[in-house]
């Protein structure tokens, strides 16, 4: 886990205990790739002989839908997008039944899904060990904790796991600078603090950064 810049600042400021664990519950690693949008095919491409070779892969999107969005960056776009290049395939968000999510989760588990579409609700508490691979969607609205969380949902088997990182042209220099960081490093704790440098620690009395 990664602690975001405001709980690490409130570390140092309040009386908060600090467990620190370095080990990794497994030994594989996890390959991190920037990828502009513009390469999706070369993307699609790539994928599908991994699901050629019975692998599985989880999308994750920012927003299960948006009504602005022209770019397939949602949930429902995204599916709807996938769906014409991938057969098993299936979606994951937090406005579904709770039976409804179990159900998919156990479908891919299982691996009659092998590409599922998702926003966050995949962050914690998955563990499926020959899901290989995932790409997060727009990677620069999702916080360096936040990726470095999804990111820890593969490469939990014997197979090294794969993170693409989605981003569009519009990419401002900064947010690269973050996406980088990811690229470079795997140490939640080094993450945590290259993002507290970048993003600072928000306000103390107010609700800039909080959460």
């Amino acid at each position: 886990a990664t602690p975001i810049p405001r709980t690490m600042m409130l570390t140092m400021l309040g009386d908060i205990s600090v467990s620190t664990i370095k080990k990794k519950p497994f030994n594989t690693n996890i390959k991190t790739i920037l990828k502009n949008d513009k390469n999706l095919n070369e993307v699609l491409l790539f994928l599908k002989t991994k699901i050629f070779k019975k692998q599985k892969i989880f999308w994750v999107c920012p927003k299960i839908e948006d009504e602005n969005s022209d770019n397939n960056s949602n949930v429902e776009e995204r599916f709807s997008y996938l769906k014409k290049t991938f057969n098993n395939i299936a979606v994951l968000h937090g406005k579904m039944k709770s039976e409804e999510k179990l159900e998919v989760l156990e479908s891919f588990r299982q691996g009659n899904i092998n590409l599922l579409v998702s926003t966050v609700v995949i962050e914690v508490g998955i563990d499926i060990p020959d899901a290989n691979i995932i790409v997060i969607d727009n990677a620069d609205r999702f916080g360096l904790a936040q990726i470095h969380q999804l990111r820890g949902r593969v490469g939990r088997g014997e197979i090294e796991g794969i993170c693409i990182l989605l981003y569009k042209d519009t990419l401002s220099e900064v947010a690269l600078q973050r996406l980088s960081i990811m690229k470079k490093s795997q140490n939640g704790f080094e993450i945590a603090e290259k993002d507290l440098e970048m993003r600072g620690s928000g306000q103390i009395m107010g609700t800039k950064q909080y959460g």
